[in-house]
């Protein structure tokens, strides 16, 4: 049986539609142009209403540039919009064609146009749909010049062969433009999952970003991600999409059993009869994506999909280490349409399971580790994974330069040379994190300086300290606060800005203390200006570690950014700073 690819596009397709409308709008220019050159040159076109012909031809060049400068200035269409404009590709041909001799018209292959700016905007059923619309006024036109005496004869067996080349066609690009807009928003959707399960702070906000989008992706009511730690309890995720909730939820023995059971495949889709009993639709993967054949594991799959009660179930699971498995499960998909749907959710789980996976250990060391043991694991990584990573990025750079190797290998040493110290770096970074801060009033300035020094040293970026402080009045709780908020923006200065500068001011401002750090970076994406108070706790692009960490304190935090001239962050809190003495830069070496 022929299964045709179902596309749904995920949230935040805005650009991907902007992207067609400006296509579709500069190629109507081009057609419009064209058809009217062609009319022009041909003298024995048009066959009647000369005038009125050309006038109509210019009318179209117009109406396209018109169409073309308004895509531009909007930045894509509203829907409603895109289907009035798709009424006019349909209907200028047949205005057109009606000028110049009709069937036998240069331009009828026009018509080819709105064929294909339906299946890019919509999809198969779209294009269908407006060849059979098409083919309809076409043969009303055809039927209409055949009776003013336009034309001598009506030509059935041509009408019938048009209409069935405008459906071929439309057939053909429509499933062309739905497996090109599916493998686009499959390999879109695991880029950003990717990046999103490993860059998140926050492992529940991503399991409910994730599920959800898993949810529209494949148009499912309910999205689950089971988990199940030796020993432990095992538990599930469950995004529900009409409440657009994600709750957690403790699994009970038989359902443990059952969801893990050694005899699942890999990943798997299951369709039930809606009156029970034998699935009517089976499919099920190995590890490496092949299709296998449910024969001796025909009763595990039953039980897991008898255990949700739903018309139909995919699956695909997830192999942390030996003692932690996990099973995305999605109930109800209405948009999966066989074993390439199968083979995606495999592919997504294997491509977010060990960025989540690195999230679930992080959560897990913050909440079970005291201070003492976070430090022990930076001293370890320290003295373990990021000295191997200096060895190695060393002797990268003896190879390099062997006089034997060749400039395309040096080239591809030097890359990974450079993934080497990037690594290298993000453990740094994760040792600081790990390390407690024991700061107070004695020995805040102290690290300030310290930080900065290392900063500079281990990025290349120019940082100076400006401050006129040497003593100031802070409680530990504040100076370990403002401790991670200043670690917090340099590592954001180092990972997003692109900056070659950066300056840190420590300012006494009244009866409080000033700590701000500015880049000549690019700045925030997608935003300028200042914001601050009740619009930045509204705002979720911020960093949300350090909103917390201000927050914590009492402190007033604000954001500035201006892109490509670099971004601020500015924390003021009251702190009983004494009387400054003489101002100074220091400058990190």
């Amino acid at each position: 049986m022929l299964r045709l690819p179902t596309v749904r596009l995920p949230l935040g397709d805005d650009a991907e539609r902007t992207r067609i409308e400006t296509i579709l709008s500069l190629s109507r220019v081009y057609l419009s142009v064209f058809a009217l050159v062609a009319v022009v040159l041909d003298r024995t076109e048009p066959s009647h209403l000369a005038g009125f012909a050309y006038g109509l031809l210019a009318a179209y060049v117009l109406w396209s540039i018109a169409v073309f400068g308004l895509v531009i200035a909007k930045r894509g269409l509203r829907n409603r919009v895109a289907r009035l404009f798709q009424a006019c590709d349909i209907a200028w041909p047949v205005l057109l064609t009606s000028l110049t001799t009709g069937p036998a018209s240069p331009l009828m292959p026009s018509m080819m146009f709105a064929l294909i700016a339906a299946a890019y905007r919509w999809g198969l059923r779209a294009s269908l749909l407006s060849a059979a619309v098409a083919s309809a006024a076409l043969t009303a036109e055809s039927v209409a010049l055949q009776m003013l005496g336009v034309t001598q004869e009506l030509f059935v067996n041509a009408l019938i062969v048009r209409t069935a080349g405008y459906l071929i066609m439309a057939l053909l690009i429509g499933v062309l433009a739905d497996t090109e807009k599916l493998r686009r928003m499959r390999a879109t959707t695991l880029a950003r999952l990717t990046v999103r399960s490993r860059t998140g702070r926050n492992i529940r906000a991503t399991i409910a970003s994730g599920l959800k989008e898993i949810a529209q992706i494949f148009d499912a009511p309910v999205v689950e991600l089971a988990i199940r730690e030796h020993p432990g309890d095992a538990f599930a995720w469950r995004f529900e999409r009409d409440s657009d909730s994600l709750r957690w939820v403790t699994l009970s023995a038989d359902q443990v059993e059952t969801t893990f059971a050694q005899d699942l495949p890999s990943a798997l889709l299951v369709r039930l009869w809606p009156s029970g009993g034998e699935p009517r639709h089976e499919i099920g993967l190995d590890d490496d994506g092949s299709r296998i054949r449910l024969r001796s594991n025909r009763q595990a799959v039953n039980a897991f999909a008898a255990l949700r009660q739903t018309r139909a179930i995919a699956s695909a699971s997830y192999k942390a280490r030996p003692d932690l498995d996990a099973r995305l499960i999605v109930l109800d998909p209405a948009a999966f349409a066989g074993a390439a749907d199968v083979q995606f959710l495999q592919a997504l789980v294997e491509h977010v399971g060990p960025g989540l996976h690195n999230q679930y250990l992080t959560t897990r060391l913050k909440r079970q580790t005291g201070p003492a043991e976070r430090a022990r694991l930076a001293r370890e990584l320290h003295d373990g994974i990021v000295q191997s990573l200096i060895g190695v990025e060393l002797r990268l750079a003896v190879l390099r330069g062997a006089p034997h190797t060749t400039p395309e290998v040096a080239n591809e040493i030097y890359q990974a040379q450079l993934l080497v110290h990037e690594e290298a770096v993000l453990l740094r970074e994760m040792m600081q994190k790990l390390r407690p801060l024991d700061l107070d009033d004695k020995t805040f300035l102290e690290y300030v300086r310290m930080a900065i020094d290392r900063f500079r040293r281990e990025t290349g970026i120019l940082t100076a300290l400006h401050t006129d402080l040497d003593a100031i009045d802070l409680e530990p709780r504040v100076a370990r606060a403002l401790g991670r908020i200043l670690q917090e923006s340099l590592m954001n200065v180092r990972r997003h800005s692109g900056a070659q500068n950066a300056i840190v001011y420590l300012h006494r401002r009244g009866p409080g203390l000033v700590l701000k750090i500015e880049d000549d970076g690019r700045g925030f994406d997608g935003f300028a200006g200042r914001i601050e108070g009740d619009a930045l706790a509204q705002d979720f692009r911020m960093p949300r570690s350090i909103k917390e960490h201000a927050r914590a304190i009492g402190a007033t935090l604000a954001f500035e950014s201006e892109p490509g001239a670099g971004s601020r962050v500015e924390v003021r809190v009251i702190d009983g700073t004494r009387k400054p003495r003489g101002p100074g830069i220091e400058v990190a070496s």
